[in-house]
């Protein structure tokens, strides 16, 4: 049986991929905020520190592994195309993330709100954090391709040359 290989042109977007990465990152991202909100609750002293260091690390490591996962869920020849796919799961997940976070704050009293103090430099922490997560999912997907990249370029004998 012959096996035909069709040629897509230099970049090829995979939406199976980049939902897959998407909805991992998105739940790993939820996870991690609502996990870090907790141990917040329990060390109320440090509730500010820790609230910025939770809103910095979560969606950087949750978009490192959704960018692991888009590059690992396709055929993905090249570390251009990771990154591709990388930064589309990274604006995919950021529309996706802001429209979660901002049901979640609908959810919120506002008497909770008028409480809780925001430390100061929290913008300069959470733009930190959505750059972070768009190099973080760029290095994911590097590292997902693994050595697929090598696999990918190099001619293989036909199945009936090897011994």
């Amino acid at each position: 049986m012959a096996v035909e290989r069709v040629e897509v042109g230099p970049y090829a977007t995979h939406w199976s991929a980049i939902l897959a990465g998407s909805f991992v990152a998105v739940g790993c991202w939820l996870f991690l905020f609502v996990l870090g909100g907790a141990i917040g609750a329990l060390a109320r002293e440090a509730a500010g520190v820790w609230t910025a260091i939770y809103t910095v690390v979560a969606p950087i490591v949750a978009l490192f592994a959704g960018g692991l996962v888009a590059s690992r869920s396709r055929w993905i020849l090249g570390r251009a195309d990771a990154a591709l796919h990388a930064l589309v799961v990274w604006g995919f997940t950021m529309v996706l993330g802001a429209l979660l976070f901002s049901l979640l704050g609908l959810l919120v009293p506002s008497i909770a709100l008028q409480r809780m103090t925001v430390p100061s430099g929290y913008a300069w922490a959470v733009a930190g954090s959505i750059f972070g997560a768009a190099v973080a999912a760029i290095l994911g997907a590097t590292i997902g391709l693994g050595r697929r990249v090598e696999l990918g370029r190099r001619e293989e004998a036909p199945r009936e040359a090897r011994p």
